[in-house]
């Protein structure tokens, strides 16, 4: 008798005992807010490598402590990501620090400062995956994202070393106007590679307030019906829909349904902890306090956090399949509980098309 239990199952097992428990198991990690892409659609705005900024990030043995501490709270999986993490001169540091420390770790790169060297440092210590995103099948169209010259030579070259050293990668594409007309391009790079590729039609203000990056955004139902013909993603989505279909997301009264500040949290360059990476109103200064002091009022004040009697999505069908997020309505409209009519009409086409009343 086969007693086996998917991953997708036993992750969701471990992930509500932790929520019970108030155990933070999934972190992530901006070890640096510098970039050497400028992408026109990127939340955190423009970071230049100033003198100023630099002095202001934690410090190696900062950011050393700060891992002692999540370990010794019960975190499990480590997203270490940016900006773009590879520019820390310590980056190598600090990624072999996690991985000793036992934490199952992510990297999130753009893959421009990968080379020889550093996908074999990459062999050898091995992260769970290495996420990086393809902003377009040419060089003139990245350059039109990222503002680079050259980029989407350079990466697919990246792509080819950490193939040829047989590590886990997947690849990703967020869906704008400027790179539409190529998704069907990077989907065959990915399955060509042999990559998971995960499509995404996230494109959200920066968190000064700045609503640039919404003039990419593709119409919701092109978006749906592109992220759909994936077969990987679309059974992702079905499966979300299916098992949630009929639940409450709110029976509790919360307004955060997730994670975020409870079995999740988020770390800037600078030692502040935060719910997740778009809830950055709530933080602490881990600088100047214990994590788990942090993490227990941050905890207190995500969970004060109750849903209106007018609140729209409270009563909706469709919020399994539109990304609900409040830290991205308060983004996008300044209010955690007014929701984002772009994620709303999202969410109505995938369910559609899942459920088989829109035809791709």
């Amino acid at each position: 008798m086969n007693k086996s239990v998917d991953p997708v199952t036993f992750s969701s097992k471990i992930k509500r005992i932790a929520f019970q428990k108030n155990i933070p198991i999934y972190g992530s990690f901006e070890i640096t807010h510098r970039c050497c892409f400028d992408c026109v659609h990127c939340f955190l705005g423009p970071v230049k490598a100033t003198q100023e900024i630099i002095d202001n990030e934690l410090s190696t043995d900062e950011i050393f402590k700060i891992i002692d501490d999540i370990v010794d709270a019960g975190c499990l999986k480590f997203l270490i990501t940016g900006g773009e993490p590879l520019l820390r001169p310590d980056f190598k540091d600090v990624y072999v620090y996690a991985k000793k420390k036992g934490l199952i770790l992510t990297l999130f790169t753009n893959g421009m400062l990968i080379d020889e060297d550093m996908a074999d440092f990459l062999k050898e210590w091995p992260p769970d995956t290495i996420e990086i995103s393809l902003y377009g099948a040419c060089d003139e169209t990245y350059k039109k994202v990222t503002g680079v010259d050259g980029a989407y030579t350079k990466i697919v070259d990246t792509l080819k070393l950490l193939k040829e050293r047989n590590l886990h990668v997947n690849l990703k594409t967020v869906i704008m106007t400027i790179n539409s007309d190529e998704y069907f391009q990077l989907m065959e790079l990915s399955k060509n590679l042999g990559y998971k590729f995960r499509p995404d039609a996230g494109v959200f203000p920066k968190l000064d307030g700045d609503n640039s990056p919404l003039q990419y955004r593709v119409p919701a139902k092109e978006a749906a019906e592109k992220e759909l013909t994936d077969e990987i993603r679309a059974e992702e989505w079905e499966t979300q829909i299916n098992n949630n279909e009929g639940l409450n997301f709110h029976a509790d009264g919360f307004l955060y349904a997730c994670g975020a500040g409870v079995t999740d949290f988020h770390i800037d360059p600078y030692g502040k902890l935060m719910p997740c990476m778009l809830v950055r109103h709530i933080k602490r200064d881990l600088r100047t306090h214990k994590f788990i002091e942090c993490m227990d009022d941050i905890r207190k004040k995500i969970k004060k956090k109750k849903i209106s009697l007018d609140f729209k999505c409270a009563s909706c069908d469709n919020q399994a399949s539109c990304g609900y997020c409040p830290g991205r309505f308060l983004l996008e409209n300044g209010n955690e509980q007014t929701c984002s009519t772009y994620y709303c009409e999202l969410g109505m086409y995938r369910k559609q098309i899942i459920t088989g009343g829109l035809c791709v």
